[in-house]
């Protein structure tokens, strides 16, 4: 066996069985990869809905674990890696559907290379949904895939740790092990800081456009809710990432946390002011309802108003955690 495909799932009314059906397409044979799906607790319909896809198909590489208690998405993805058979785990959410190539190309490129890789797949929301909102045209537009290799801060077959990400992603169990899993006292961004711990571990992460997936996230079909749940970040989970890590909030999106006079460099703290003179939550608040206003409207679409509006999202949630 090649690969264990890992998918958490909570509360999505059985919407995994999508990806479901997508794996058991694959161009790689059924008995090189098998499939674990973890139940992290859900008390809707999502039991019943994997138990019947498993019942109706039989195929003898699964594994379905499923407690009672939610224990959040880094416990879930845990198990899954603990009860993974084969070398390699290759990671998706329950609202992906992947290509019929998906694991054979993140399997190639692991053969192909003498040294620890990650692989970042290629994420893209479906065509039609880009084409009738233009904030779900933008949200794409910050996959990988679909930006330059200067914005991302490197290359595509060297990237930075913070492109580390659950949605489409393969390691070696072996490196997983090593480093200590995903971290559980972390909420949102424990995929991140997983990432940065196998960056400094010597792993390099690389860009496969071909393992590719779909992603049919719910959330972005409101710009509201999608911001929103992006920007908790900052107040829920970026305290103790910083915390473990110090040199992690001096990159990225660094200018959102608060100054630090006379303990960072000069130029940080007067561009973190700076960023804190513009970006106004009352204006951001009309941005967002004239956002929604207009979301299908091709010809106003401008992505800097969104990256306005999230930078003020991102900026009340730390204005939540300080003291």
């Amino acid at each position: 066996m090649k690969a264990t495909v890992v998918i958490p799932t909570y509360n999505r009314n059985g919407q995994v069985t999508n990806a479901l059906t997508a794996l058991l397409k694959q161009s790689l044979p059924e008995e090189e990869f098998e499939i674990i799906v973890v139940n992290d607790g859900s008390t809707d319909s999502t039991d019943a809905k994997i138990t019947q896809f498993f019942c109706v198909n039989n195929r003898k590489t699964w594994q379905y674990i499923h407690y009672n208690q939610n224990r959040g998405k880094a416990a879930a993805l845990n198990l899954g890696i603990r009860a993974a058979k084969a070398p390699l785990i290759v990671f998706t959410d329950d609202d992906c559907v992947p290509s019929s190539t998906w694991v054979e190309m993140h399997v190639r490129q692991h053969l192909a290379s003498d040294r620890p890789l990650a692989v970042l797949g290629s994420v893209s929301f479906p065509k039609e949904w880009v084409v009738r909102s233009n904030f779900v045209r933008y949200a794409n537009s910050r996959y990988v895939g679909n930006r330059s290799e200067r914005s991302v801060g490197g290359d595509f077959n060297n990237l930075p740790s913070r492109y580390f990400g659950g949605l489409n992603i393969s390691i070696h169990k072996q490196q997983l092990l090593q480093v200590g899993l995903f971290n559980e006292a972390i909420g949102r961004g424990q995929d991140v800081e997983l990432g940065y711990r196998l960056w400094k571990s010597g792993v390099k992460i690389v860009y496969e456009p071909q393992a590719s997936i779909l992603h049919f996230e719910p959330e972005v079909q409101s710009i509201r809710k999608r911001i929103l749940k992006q920007a908790r970040v900052y107040q829920e989970s970026k305290p103790l990432i910083n915390q473990l890590h110090p040199e992690m909030g001096r990159s990225g999106n660094w200018f959102f946390e608060p100054p630090e006079l006379g303990t960072e460099p000069f130029k940080h703290t007067i561009l973190k002011f700076i960023v804190r003179i513009v970006v106004r939550p009352f204006l951001a608040k009309h941005l967002l309802s004239f956002l929604e206003w207009t979301d299908s409207q091709p010809l106003l679409y401008n992505p800097l108003l969104y990256q306005y509006v999230f930078a003020s999202a991102c900026l009340e949630n730390i204005k939540q955690r300080e003291p």
